[in-house]
C-alpha cells in the first residue's frame, strides 16, 4: 500500500502544480480577454458575414433555378422545332420537289412545243375554242409556276426553321452555362 499512497501523493502534487501554473499564466497572459465585448464584436462580425454569404448563396440558387428553367423551356422548343424540321425534310419537301419536277418538265415541254401550241390555237374552229384553249394552257402554266413557288416557299420555311433551331440551341447552351 505504500506504493499506492506514494503514487497518489505524486499525482496530487502534479495536479496542484498544473493548476497553479495555469492560474499564473492566466493572470499574466494577454491572451485572455478581460472584457466580453471583444468576443461579442467578433461574433457580430462573423454573424453579419454569414448573413451576407447566405444572401449570396440564395441569389446564386435563384439564378441557377431561373437558368435551369429557361434551359428546359428552350430544350422543349428545340425538340418541337427539330420535329417540324424533320417533317418538312421527310414529307413536305420531297412532295414539293416531285411536284416542281413535274411542273418543270411540263413547262419545258410547253415551251419546246410552242409552235404546236400556236398552231393549235390558230386552228381553233371558233373564237370561243381559241379562248378556251388559251385559258387551258395559261391555267396549266400558272399551276406549274405555283408548284415551283410552293417548292421555293417550303425551302425558305425549312431554312427559317433551321435558323430558329440553331438560335434556340445556342440560347439553351448559354442558359446551361449560366446555370453552371
Amino acid at each position: 500500500m505504500d506504493a499506492r499512497h506514494k503514487q497518489r501523493s505524486i499525482s496530487g502534487t502534479a495536479r496542484l502544480a498544473c493548476t497553479a501554473g495555469l492560474c499564473a499564466l492566466m493572470a499574466t497572459s494577454s491572451v485572455v480577454c478581460t472584457t466580453p465585448t471583444a468576443a461579442l464584436a467578433a461574433s457580430e462580425k462573423t454573424t453579419s458575414e454569414l448573413a451576407r454569404l447566405q444572401k449570396q448563396v440564395e441569389a446564386a440558387a435563384h439564378t441557377y433555378d431561373e437558368a435551369t428553367a429557361a434551359s428546359l423551356k428552350l430544350n422543349d422548343q428545340v425538340r418541337t422545332i427539330a420535329s417540324e424540321v424533320l417533317d418538312i425534310e421527310q414529307h413536305q419537301l420531297p412532295e414539293r420537289q416531285g411536284q416542281a419536277a413535274q411542273a418543270t418538265n411540263s413547262l419545258y415541254k410547253m415551251q419546246k412545243s410552242s409552235n404546236t401550241m400556236l398552231t393549235a390555237l390558230l386552228n381553233s374552229s371558233s373564237f370561243s375554242d381559241f379562248i378556251t384553249t388559251s385559258k387551258y394552257l395559261n391555267a396549266i402554266k400558272d399551276n406549274n409556276i405555283a408548284a415551283l413557288k410552293q417548292l421555293s416557299a417550303t425551302q425558305q420555311k425549312l431554312n427559317k426553321k433551321l435558323a430558329t433551331l440553331s438560335q434556340a440551341k445556342d440560347q439553351a447552351e448559354r442558359e446551361q452555362r449560366r446555370a453552371s
